[in-house]
Order: structure tokens, then sequence, then C-alpha cells
């Protein structure tokens, strides 16, 4: 029987995305999500909340056409992958002994923002006239309509 390795997540960019080129020229982009749950202790009834952080990576013109133009940190995203780990062999200096290391992180296939993060540069109209709900005195009473 076939297996099924799909994730779904949302959750928050904790940090802007670290972008980069393979050596045959593939854009990859590194990042991070948190996810929160909460809940109430059954025996205390005080409210729980607990971080998940997932390591995620991303490849082509994902990256190239949304990632890096668009996703920074804060940015609340949906996105969905699948799970793949990885091994390496790492040397603790403590104890000079070499031992496995496991990480797990979510290919992404498929990335949508939901809410922007922190804006990467200054927007082109941040410098511009600054209109409030109540203040029209920027507008124009000649107007023919």
């Amino acid at each position: 029987m076939k297996g099924i390795n799909k994730v779904i997540i949302v959750g928050t960019l904790i940090d802007d995305p670290e972008v980069r080129e393979s050596k045959d020229g593939l854009a990859i982009a590194n990042f991070s999500l948190a996810t929160n749950d909460q809940w109430k202790d059954k025996a205390t009834g005080e409210s729980k909340e607990s971080t998940e952080y997932h390591k995620c990576v991303a490849f082509g013109r994902i990256v190239d056409a949304f990632i890096a133009p668009y996703v920074t940190k804060g940015a609340k995203v949906y996105l969905e992958g699948s799970l793949q780990t990885s091994s390496h062999d790492k040397t603790f200096p403590d104890c000079q002994m070499a031992h496995k290391v496991y990480s797990t992180q979510v290919v992404v296939r498929d990335l949508q923002q939901i809410v922007s993060g922190i804006p990467k540069e200054k927007p082109p109209y941040a410098d511009g006239p600054d209109f409030k709900n109540d203040d029209l005195s920027g507008i124009n009473d000649d107007l023919p309509f």
C-alpha cells in the first residue's frame, strides 16, 4: 500500500526567509514557521499555550516568484508540503564522540500568504499624503460629480 506524506500548516514566519541559489542556479528558500496551540487545563481550568517551530524549505519558481519578493518576517501563511528527514554525523566537543543527528523539515509544494509580514522596503507611497477617513483637506471641491 502506498503511503501519504502531506503536511498542511497555517503559521507565522519567525524571520525573513533565507534565499540562496544552488550550484545549478535553482532558487532555495529556508524559513521557520511558528504555530500555537491553546487549551484549558482540565484540573486547574487555567489557559495553557504551546508553540511549535517548523523548519521549511522551498525550491524553484515559488521562491523566485513569491517567497523572495513578498514573504517576510511576521507573515501569516498557509502551506502544503511533505515531511523530509535527513541525518548527518556530528562530533560533540564535550565527549568527542560522533553521533547521528536527525533533522526533519517541510518541503513546500504550495504557499499562500494570509496576512503580510514586515515590509522589506518602505512602500513607494509611504512619503505621500496621509489621508485619514475624516481628513478631506486634499479633495478638490470643484469636481463635476
